[in-house]
């Protein structure tokens, strides 16, 4: 799966509150645990009005869902992960973003760690059953990359 020009979609019935988890561990190649880690997000659903966004070595996130995350029968996440000199997370909930989050020392407070991790190219994807496990996708997908960058004046 190559996270460079294309998004992941992830699909759930799991709800609000559930206590149900998405976690996606981000690769080179199949060394998933030693030299080819390249970060880990996870979405946790423990809470009725939120979610916590978790980016393994970086920030983790109250998140807000769309009014559609309510009423719908199954969510779709749909997850940008951007490396290079300014690595960032977009995330989109049933269509709607609810995350943008450019990627820093600041942000991450682990000052060697995250541009290590997050910087990274990526071309493949697990779902773990270990350390902040999968309990929630019931199926994936890439999807066409589309981001809209500011222009830096």
């Amino acid at each position: 799966l190559d996270l460079e020009s294309r998004s992941l979609e992830i699909r759930t019935r799991s709800r609000l509150g559930s206590g149900q988890s998405i976690s996606v561990r981000f690769s080179v190649g199949t060394h998933y645990e030693t030299t080819g880690y390249r970060g880990q997000l996870g979405i946790n659903f423990s809470y009725s009005r939120s979610v916590i966004l978790d980016l393994h070595y970086c920030t983790r996130e109250v998140i807000s869902p769309p009014q559609s995350a309510y009423s719908a029968q199954e969510q779709i996440f749909k997850i940008s992960r951007i490396s290079g000199s300014r690595p960032r997370v977009i995330l989109q909930w049933n269509g709607e973003e609810v995350a943008y989050l450019e990627l820093s020392a600041e942000l991450c407070g682990h000052p060697n760690n995250w541009k290590y991790y997050w910087g990274q190219t990526v071309d493949s994807i697990r779902f773990p059953a270990n350390y902040m496990a999968d309990t929630a996708t019931e199926y994936y997908r890439s999807s066409e990359l589309i981001i809209w960058d500011p222009i830096d004046a």
